[in-house]
Formats: structure tokens, C-alpha cells, sequence
């Protein structure tokens, strides 16, 4: 699923990254990260609102709690304990931005397949398809955070979408 995530995630990010390479100091790197950032978190909240405007008082309810679930594991994912100076050294910086960025790509994703079937259909036929040709590497150990989200995530989708499949999500959700 990392490997999925990441394709999805460096597909969709390229255009803030274009500049990356030019780019010859952490400064400048991680302003570049921090851009990235803020344009997902945008995209973020304009697929929140689709999704609002999309859904029934009631089924958005449910997706209101696993947003807020969400932000809790995104936090911990991306805090700063998990990225230390210490560790890293200055790129600790650049890397947690960049976790964010991520993060915050990967809900957008799962956001937008609540209102546009297209998309979920394609997102699930990708990930299908890279389960059946074996790209896909072990399981990696969650946080119990992470495994509460990912079941949350799952119930509240097959709650406001007809005919989904919340094992499949499960699956697609815990594959490295």
C-alpha cells in the first residue's frame, strides 16, 4: 500500500516538487516541502467540503469522526518526536513536512472516493492490480492509532457508499 500511496502521491504531487531539483540548500528544499504541504492541505479542505456538500447531515456525521480520528494519527505519525534533530539532523525538518504532505495527500484520496465513483473505481482497480502481479511488501507492524483509523475509515466509507467493500479498504489501507 506504501508503495501504491507513494506512486498516487508522487503522481499527484509532481507539479510542487518540479522545482526540487534546483534546489542546492536544505532552506531552500524544505520551503519547497512546505509548500507542498500547504497546496495538500488545500486540496485537503476542498475535498472535505465536496464531501460535506456531497453527503446527508446523518452519513457525514460519521466521516466528521473519522477526520478528527485522522488528524490524531496524522499528528502522531508526523510529530516531531517521530522525526528528531537528533536523528536526522536538519533534514528531521524537510522530512516531517514532507510526512505531512503525504498524509495529508493520502486522505484527500480517501475523501474524494466517497463522492466521485470514478475515481474510487480507479484508485481500486490500481491497487487490484498490484496486488494480483505481487507488488506489495510485507506487513508492517501499525500503531494502534493507525489500526483504529483504518477500521474507522473503512466502516464510515461502507456507511456512505453503496456496494463497498470495507475488507477490500482494509486490505488496500494496512499493505505497506
Amino acid at each position: 500500500m506504501v508503495k501504491i500511496k507513494f506512486m498516487l502521491f508522487s503522481i499527484l504531487s509532481l507539479p510542487y516538487f518540479c522545482m526540487a531539483g534546483e534546489c542546492k540548500t536544505n532552506i531552500c528544499i524544505f520551503d519547497n516541502a512546505i509548500e507542498s504541504y500547504k497546496n495538500e492541505d488545500d486540496r485537503l479542505n476542498t475535498e472535505y467540503k465536496k464531501v460535506r456538500a456531497f453527503l446527508s447531515d446523518e452519513k457525514f456525521l460519521k466521516v466528521k469522526e473519522v477526520q478528527k480520528l485522522w488528524i490524531k494519527y496524522r499528528d502522531e505519525k508526523c510529530s516531531d518526536a517521530a522525526y528528531k534533530p537528533s536523528d536526522t539532523g536538519e533534514e528531521s525538518k524537510i522530512n516531517r513536512a514532507l510526512c505531512l504532505s503525504h498524509m495529508s495527500s493520502a486522505r484527500s484520496i480517501e475523501l474524494r472516493m466517497i463522492y466521485d465513483s470514478d475515481f474510487r473505481n480507479s484508485i481500486n482497480y490500481v491497487y487490484g492490480s498490484f496486488l494480483r502481479a505481487g507488488f506489495y511488501g510485507k506487513q508492517r507492524k501499525k500503531t494502534t492509532l493507525e489500526n483504529e483509523y483504518i477500521d474507522n475509515n473503512c466502516r464510515s466509507l461502507d456507511s456512505v457508499i453503496e456496494g463497498f467493500d470495507k475488507e477490500f479498504c482494509k486490505e488496500r489501507m494496512s499493505t505497506p
